[in-house]
């Protein structure tokens, strides 16, 4: 199973007018209901927690990823997923986010991806990779 979009430059992790964002899954090339089907489809197999941030609840899964930027190999990474379904009453926003580890943070805090291609792969052992390489044109 793989989802993928070209890489924002919120997503990218490059400072803009405020703090930095979370990467979300959003409905560019999503097979079903973006609010959904990240948390109940793609990543079905991890163990979910429920989590209270101020009032509002949500959960909150690891997920280790398998992370290659553009060839250049981080490893097995452990980064954190945050699924709340109230985020997309605020202007349809996308319901499922994904914390980069400090390691991916800082790598692509340093080396710009905006505009890149991000491709997230869940394989038949129920693996996660993560693969930003060029877009081709």
């Amino acid at each position: 199973m793989q989802w993928s979009k070209i890489l924002s430059q919120s997503d990218a992790q490059q400072k803009m007018e405020g703090s930095l964002m979370p990467f979300r899954f959003t409905n560019e090339n999503c097979p079903g209901n973006f609010v959904t089907w990240f948390r109940d489809e793609f990543f079905n197999n991890l163990q979910w927690n429920d989590k209270t941030w101020g009032k509002y609840q949500s959960e909150e899964a690891v997920v280790p990823i398998n992370v290659c930027i553009q060839g250049e190999k981080l490893g097995k990474r452990d980064m954190i997923l945050t699924h709340a379904e109230r985020r997309n009453k605020n202007n349809n926003a996308p319901s499922t986010h994904l914390n980069f580890d400090e390691v991916t943070r800082e790598y692509l805090q340093d080396n710009n991806m905006t505009g890149k291609k991000i491709i997230f792969t869940k394989d038949s052992t129920g693996d996660f990779s993560l693969d930003i390489e060029d877009t081709m044109l």
